[in-house]
């Protein structure tokens, strides 16, 4: 805009521009109310505690009776990083 005023850039230059930004911002908005229809018609439905928690206690009921090396394994297998900050000699999980 400053260029306009200036002189340095002629009207129909500026006018191109502004159109090619003005038709970019309709797109933009299009593909926002797209998203946002997409998002409003997912269906999100409620699941009661108790669906989770009776397989979650049998995992952990099974989980006890295995072998420690067994334990350790799965506990790789879910977890995925484990960061440990060190201070003088105790350690403590960061993340």
């Amino acid at each position: 805009m400053e260029a306009f005023e200036k002189n340095i850039l002629p009207l129909d230059i500026l006018q191109e521009k502004l159109q090619k930004v003005s038709n970019e911002k309709r797109e933009l908005e299009q593909t926002k109310n797209e998203i946002i229809i997409q998002l409003g018609s997912v269906d999100s439905k409620l699941i009661e505690p108790e669906l989770i928690e009776k397989p979650l206690k049998k995992c952990l009921l099974i989980y006890k009776k295995t072998l420690r090396e067994n334990r350790k394994q799965l506990l790789q297998l879910l977890i995925d990083d484990i960061s440990i900050k060190q201070i003088d000699i105790s350690r403590t999980i960061r993340t």
